[in-house]
């Protein structure tokens, strides 16, 4: 197993990382404690593999992917994501560079419909991620042509971009509950494209 590993390319390298939340103190001189989220975990993911966290709600899963992708700063440890050639520690990138590394690194949740807003139209949701990568600028035509082009391609939920989310929930349910993983945090090593999709 471990010359197989050798052959492969590791993508993501997590060393020793904890995270550990500081408890609000009720006494003056009390000291001071902290809860354990994520206490000295190591693991590797390399390309083509994805990777499932499994444990009880509560457990650290949803915190773990959210320390891989700086959204909460480790306590303790390194973060090295392999891209190009180049071993890149997540830990000394500003947060602009962040904004750029997360178009390859994401959370995939166990129930993503959750994560998404049913006042919007389905048209809107595609359009927030697009703007908050910088691909388009907001109320920009292009992009809605773009959205209006892939939803009828590749979408199985509804062929309009107007159309609210909510009205296409089950459905959404359906397309999304295939998804793998709970908390997975995986790089495509060959990225999937609409057709007539641009690249990004």
């Amino acid at each position: 197993m471990q010359n197989e590993n050798k052959e492969r390319k590791v993508l993501l390298e997590v060393r020793d990382v904890k995270q550990y939340f500081p408890v609000k103190k009720t006494k003056l001189r009390e000291k001071q404690r902290y809860v354990r989220a994520n206490d000295g975990i190591t693991l590797d993911i390399y390309e083509g593999e994805t990777l499932g966290l499994v444990g009880e709600s509560g457990c650290g899963k949803s915190t773990l992917g959210r320390t891989i992708l700086q959204l909460y700063p480790q306590t303790h440890g390194d973060i090295i994501y392999h891209k190009d050639g180049k071993a890149i520690n997540l830990k000394e990138q500003t947060p602009e560079q962040m904004r750029v590394l997360r178009k390859d690194l994401q959370l995939i949740f166990q129930d993503p419909y959750s994560s998404l807003n049913p006042r919007m139209t389905v048209g809107q949701i595609i359009g927030e991620g697009l703007t908050s990568h910088g691909i388009f600028k907001k109320n920009d035509p292009a992009m809605k042509e773009y959205s209006a082009a892939w939803i009828p391609t590749c979408s199985t939920v509804t062929r309009t971009s107007s159309r609210a989310v909510s009205a296409s929930a089950s459905a959404l349910r359906a397309a999304w509950r295939s998804t793998p993983g709970s908390s997975s945090v995986t790089r495509r090593s060959r990225p999937w494209t609409c057709p007539s999709s641009p690249r990004f």
